[in-house]
């Protein structure tokens, strides 16, 4: 009963903190007459004043106005948020997804959908010129049932998640289309192992080099590589495959940054010295505060409905916060080259 209370009144709190702020509907639920019928498959029974809500939580309408249409409270929105049914963004929601129109000052390399934002969300909320490269980006994974008869349900889920990332961030993306391990033979038990010998694994850098023109197009710009934390195996191709082509390109080291793979890196703790976790550089820890933008960036993470669930994002908030002196993303750049 107490807690009952106390969740009550923290969404009391929270309604009139976030009144002028936009509700919108994740897209892996659709309303239907009686409640909504999740991507999973599953249908779930509303009330009308929470389906009302939902229906009006178009991205562009303030929770306030949401509230008073639907006959509710503003806790009442700030339930439905709870319940993982809406994320809250600080301003209206654009329709479409950015386009590449000027040269990034970061570009980040990401593994796969997920992992630019997991791990340099901060930065990606903190910087208006960002371009992300999607490397394995046909996927076959999500948290619930997974089959050959659900992989297409799958890749549509995961391409959604990520446009509406790239809508609340103001990021520019492009995926590059490579089949993630699970697609290329691995079972989920050698998907943290050791690469094998597969012709996918060269040809990361062949697309790489295809896409050439990134590099030399942007030769002031600065490009965030993963760590390779917790050892994914397309973590590691993509790490290795990127350090390639930047040198072929002749990017300047200072110009070259490694990214603590989250959530992986989080789990070893504040204290995980990963100075030597790239072959044939010593690095150095490069903090980017991001304490006003934690916030944004666990509720942008929201969008991954398919992937975590909030008790899991917000283990991310916790390690933010215990890796500087305020909230924080760590990088890692090379100090020198060893020998």
């Amino acid at each position: 009963m107490l807690s009952k209370a106390k969740d009550f009144l923290r969404r009391q709190v929270r309604g009139a903190q976030r009144a002028s702020q936009y509700p919108l509907l994740l897209p892996h639920h659709t309303l239907t007459e009686t409640g909504i019928k999740t991507i999973s498959g599953d249908n779930v029974p509303l009330s009308p004043t929470t389906r009302a809500i939902l229906a009006q939580s178009d991205g562009r309408t303030r929770l306030a106005d949401i509230a008073k249409k639907a006959k509710a409270s503003k806790a009442d929105v700030i339930k439905t948020q709870d319940d993982g049914l809406i994320l809250i963004w600080r301003s209206e929601v654009p329709a479409e997804a950015p386009q590449i129109s000027h040269h990034p000052h970061s570009i980040v390399i990401s593994p796969h959908l997920d992992d630019a934002a997991l791990s340099c969300g901060g930065r990606m909320l903190g910087d208006q010129a960002v371009l992300v490269v999607n490397v394995f980006s046909k996927t076959a994974w999500w948290r619930f049932g997974i089959g050959d008869d659900q992989r297409e349900k799958i890749q549509t889920c995961r391409e959604m998640e990520e446009n509406l990332v790239a809508r609340l961030s103001g990021a520019a993306m492009v995926a590059l289309g490579l089949p993630e391990a699970l697609l290329r033979g691995y079972p989920m038990e050698d998907v943290f192992g050791r690469v094998r010998e597969e012709p996918s694994s060269s040809t990361a850098t062949q697309i790489f080099l295809s896409n050439v023109t990134v590099t030399t197009e942007n030769p002031l710009s600065h490009w965030y590589l993963p760590l390779g934390v917790g050892n994914h195996v397309d973590h590691i191709l993509t790490r290795d495959a990127a350090i390639s082509v930047l040198r072929q390109a002749a990017i300047k080291e200072t110009h070259v940054h490694f990214y603590e793979d989250l959530p992986y890196a989080a789990k070893l703790g504040p204290t995980a010295d990963f100075s030597g976790n790239v072959h044939g550089f010593i690095l150095h820890e490069e903090i980017l505060e991001i304490d006003e933008l934690l916030t944004w960036k666990l509720e942008l993470l929201r969008a991954y409905w398919s992937q975590f669930r909030w008790s899991e994002l917000a283990e991310l908030g916790v390690y933010a916060r215990a890796i500087g002196e305020s909230a924080a993303e760590i990088c890692w750049g090379p100090s020198e080259k060893s020998a």
